[in-house]
This record gives structure tokens, C-alpha cells and sequence, in this order.
């Protein structure tokens, strides 16, 4: 297959409908988010490849950052203003954006050559992981998709992770093949082997509490809640790696302002219907 970035972008939106109506409508049928697994490295993957060709930047990160603000306020209005069950937290314009902001400065480091900036990022998303957990947790997910969280986003710092080494990769397909695997089967291999589980236990049968308290939640900030330990399909992301090698670095036709619009229109769609169909009304 010879594919350019439109084609895979139909092939993610394709693998992410499946996913969606499996989280939304069938949460018992597993086979809906096996299959979803190989939707969000495609789109990760069609994202950093449009980071360097894009136009106008500014124009494009701020169309992002308006449309994962648009859908953390719409969800947020939903879930405080109404009586409505409805939960939606998938949001990938806020990882987008996220991972934009953090690509940029890294970059602009390297040209640069200073190393300040991204120490006072860092600072930053520290200080923002905190206002996230404490004072500003009623509307989290918003101020985390403003503010660019590298860890409160759809996919946590696992996606942030996978889309850098994509980035970085992406000038040869030997090295992102064997970068991308190893990054997937380590975040398999965390759910899989439930490492942060049995690192808490480890302190705890010691009698470190108060580390094992902090072990555990340096581990959910990082995406690894105890919570989500029976997630043992994660690894079969790796699955979406014969449709990125397939890339042929061609743009292709298409509506590129479809997909802003399609992925939030279907999230509350499917939000409302799997609502309706638990509760009685949305």
C-alpha cells in the first residue's frame, strides 16, 4: 500500500469510529477497542508529519487549540449545567496541542542552543499538574487542554511520548519502526506485567507507605492508575506500523477542515445515543 497523509487519515478515522461506538455503545465488547488501538498512533503519526509542512503555524495551532478548548467547555457546560450522565473525556486537539507546544520548544532550543526555556517548561507543567490535582480539579480536563498538560490529556504522557519519538523518527522509517515498537510494547509491558502495581506492593510489604503513596500517584499522573491495569490491550497499537511504513510523504486530496469538525460531532453523538440507551433519556 502507498499511502499519503489523507489516505491515512481515513484509515484512522475508520479504526477511531470502531473505537468510539465500542467505549460508547458496547463497553462489554472488547473487540471494538482492539481494533481502535491502531487509530491513535496514525493520527499521532499524520500529525508531526504536518508539523514541518503546514503553512501558517500560528494559524494552525491556534485552529487546534480552539477546538480542544471548544470541546473541553461544551463537555464541561454538559456535565455541570444539566442533569445529563453523559462523560466525555476523549479530546485529542488538547494532545495535539500539547505536543505542538512541546515539539516547538524543543526546537527552538536546538536552534537556539539554550536550555532555559525548557527548564521553565518543565517547571511549568509541574506547577500545572498540581493546579490540575488540586485547586482547579471540578474543571480539570478544561484547564488541562488549555494550558497544554503533558500528562492530562487523551492518551496521558504516553501519547506526548509516542508522537516525539515519531517526530524524530520520521526521516527514516528502519528507525521509526524500531523506535515506535519499543515505545509500545514498553507502555504494553507496564499494563501487562502491572509494574507500578507490584512496585507499590513491593514498598508497602517494606513498610514505605508514604513512598509507596507518592510512587503511586507519580504513576497515575504518568497514565498508569491501578484503576486502568486491566487496559492488556494497549500493546496492540503496534498494529497501525504496516500503515505508517506505507507512507508515502504525499499530502493527497481532501477536506482538511473535516476532521476538526467529524471528531466532535460523533464523540457527543455517540456520548448521547450510549446515554439514551443505559439510561432512558441523554
Amino acid at each position: 500500500m502507498n499511502a499519503s497523509s489523507y489516505t491515512l487519515k481515513r484509515i484512522a478515522l475508520f479504526f477511531m469510529v470502531l473505537d468510539h461506538i465500542g467505549v460508547f455503545l458496547f463497553p462489554s465488547i472488547e473487540y471494538f477497542r482492539w481494533v481502535g488501538r491502531f487509530s491513535y498512533p496514525i493520527f499521532l503519526f499524520v500529525f508531526v508529519n504536518s508539523i514541518d509542512y503546514t503553512s501558517n503555524k500560528k494559524m494552525f495551532v491556534t485552529r487546534i487549540w480552539l477546538f480542544g478548548a471548544g470541546i473541553s467547555i461544551l463537555e464541561y457546560v454538559i456535565r455541570v449545567c444539566t442533569d445529563s450522565e453523559v462523560y466525555v473525556d476523549n479530546n485529542i486537539f488538547g494532545t495535539y496541542f500539547a505536543l505542538f507546544l512541546c515539539i516547538s520548544i524543543i526546537e527552538w532550543c536546538r536552534k537556539e542552543q539554550r536550555i532555559l526555556p525548557v527548564l521553565l517548561y518543565l517547571i511549568w507543567q509541574a506547577l500545572n499538574v498540581y493546579l490540575i490535582m488540586y485547586p482547579f480539579d471540578r474543571f480539570d480536563r478544561l484547564w488541562a487542554v488549555m494550558t497544554g498538560n503533558l500528562f492530562f490529556n487523551e492518551g496521558s504522557f504516553f501519547a506526548i511520548l509516542l508522537g516525539i519519538v515519531l517526530y524524530y523518527t520520521k526521516g527514516s522509517k528502519k528507525k521509526m519502526g524500531i523506535c515506535f515498537s519499543l515505545v509500545i510494547f514498553m507502555d504494553g509491558f507496564m499494563f501487562l506485567a502491572q509494574i507500578p502495581l507490584k512496585i507499590c506492593v513491593w514498598l508497602e510489604y517494606f513498610h514505605l507507605y508514604r513512598i509507596s503513596e507518592v510512587c503511586d500517584t507519580l504513576f497515575a499522573i504518568f497514565g498508569y492508575d491501578f484503576l486502568f491495569a486491566n487496559y492488556s490491550y494497549e500493546w496492540l497499537a503496534v498494529g497501525a506500523l504496516p500503515f505508517l511504513l506505507s507512507y508515502n510523504g504525499e499530502k493527497g486530496s481532501g477536506n482538511k477542515y473535516f476532521f476538526y469538525w467529524f471528531y466532535p460531532l460523533h464523540i457527543f453523538l455517540l456520548a448521547f445515543l450510549g446515554n439514551y440507551i443505559s439510561y432512558g433519556y441523554v
